[in-house]
């Protein structure tokens, strides 16, 4: 039950292992930050997994600072 791999990807397992590792200085911080940027809390659970972008990754990780929305600095209105 690895929490992360490094022999494969897709775009999303790409994006998370990018920015975790980008805000990580040791391997402790780095699995400790893919479960903050991957769960709800603390618990690698299912239950607390973000399982859709739009309504989970991108609202947790933008609420925590890990990432912003730019949307509208390329002219695209927010609704």
């Amino acid at each position: 039950r690895p929490l992360f791999r490094t022999d494969y990807f897709d775009c999303v397992t790409y994006v998370n292992t990018v920015l975790a590792l980008a805000i990580s200085n040791t391997l402790p911080d780095f699995r400790k930050n893919m479960v903050k940027i991957n769960y709800r809390g603390t618990k690698p659970l299912y239950e607390n997994r973000h399982h859709f972008l739009s309504v989970d990754w991108n609202v947790e990780n933008e609420k925590l600072g890990l990432i912003e929305d730019i949307t509208e600095a390329f002219g695209i209105p927010l609704e």
